[in-house]
Formats: structure tokens, C-alpha cells, sequence
């Protein structure tokens, strides 16, 4: 379910609404498992939009 490009990307425009702090401390202990912990490493690399917070890809 993690590798299809729509759950990804409906989860990451989720994300670009909260810091990354928030992100992390809302995931919390699923952090623990592995497709989780790749998402969110994905996420972070590739798929935030850091144009709300000033920054751009």
C-alpha cells in the first residue's frame, strides 16, 4: 500500500500541512516500522513542499 503513488502522495499533501517536527511526533511509535520509517525518509528527501514555510525544492 506505501509503494502506490496515490496513497503517497494523498498522505504526503497531508503532511505539507504540518512541520516536519509535527509529522514525526503524530507518527510517533509507527515510526518503529520499517515501511513507515522509509515513507517518512521518502517524504522528506523527495516529497516536501517547503513552500509554505519559505523554503522551495
Amino acid at each position: 500500500m506505501m509503494k502506490r503513488k496515490r496513497f503517497k502522495r494523498k498522505i504526503f499533501d497531508n503532511w505539507d500541512r504540518m512541520t516536519v517536527e509535527d509529522v514525526r511526533r503524530n507518527i510517533g511509535g509507527a515510526m518503529r516500522e520499517e515501511g513507515v520509517a522509509n515513507l517518512f525518509i521518502e517524504y522528506v528527501k523527495q516529497g516536501r513542499k517547503y513552500g509554505k514555510y519559505g523554503f522551495y525544492n
